[in-house]
């Protein structure tokens, strides 16, 4: 179990990374995963816009900011 782990962990992406990949995806007409077609790159068009309004309107209260910055322990999301 640790090295499926250890081995997802290296073929994660951050969350600016995954926004860059999708992004380069988009302008090249395409979508993420093997199976191209125009159905998935309309979706992914859409959750390109709905990443953005994130992106912009959601915020971390600074209780919350606080809490998350004394945790002793590290996680990984």
């Amino acid at each position: 179990m640790q090295n499926i782990i250890k081995k997802s962990l290296e073929n994660s992406l951050s969350y600016n990374e995954y926004r860059s990949l999708v992004n380069g995806l988009l302008k090249e007409g395409k979508s993420t995963g093997v199976t191209q077609n125009e159905d998935l790159f309309h979706y992914s068009e859409l959750n390109e816009t709905r990443m953005n309004r994130l992106d912009k309107t959601l915020s971390v209260s600074e209780t919350i900011q606080d809490r998350l910055s004394n945790l002793e322990n590290e996680f990984i999301f």
